[in-house]
C-alpha cells in the first residue's frame, strides 16, 4: 500500500511531462513548418495544415496565423489540461509555455 500511495503520484507527474514535451515538439515542428512554407510562398500560413512536413500529435490542437511578416502558433495537449505553448515569430523569445 505504500508503494502504490509513492508511486502513483509519481506516474501521474512523468505523464504529465510527457505530454507537455510532446506539445512543445509539436508548436516547434509547426514552426519550422511556417518557415518552410514562407520559402515557397514569401508569406507564412494561417492554417496548420498546409504546412508541408507537419503532423500534429494525436492529442495536440494546434492552431496557426500568419502574413507576410510574422506568424504565431498556439498549442494545446488533451494529456497536459492548462498548459498552452505559443511560438510567435516576432517575440524573443520565441516560444513561450506557461
Amino acid at each position: 500500500g505504500i508503494l502504490a500511495a509513492i508511486a502513483i503520484p509519481q506516474f501521474a507527474a512523468y505523464r504529465q511531462r510527457g505530454y507537455r514535451s510532446q506539445l512543445v515538439a509539436d508548436v516547434r515542428n509547426a514552426a519550422t513548418g511556417q518557415e518552410a512554407y514562407f520559402v515557397d510562398y514569401q508569406s507564412y500560413s494561417s492554417s496548420c495544415a498546409t504546412l508541408p512536413g507537419f503532423t500534429k500529435s494525436a492529442l495536440s490542437t494546434v492552431t496557426c496565423t500568419g502574413n507576410t511578416n510574422t506568424f504565431t502558433v498556439t498549442g494545446t495537449n488533451s494529456g497536459a489540461p492548462s498548459y498552452t505553448c505559443t511560438w510567435n515569430s516576432g517575440s524573443n523569445p520565441p516560444l513561450v509555455c506557461a
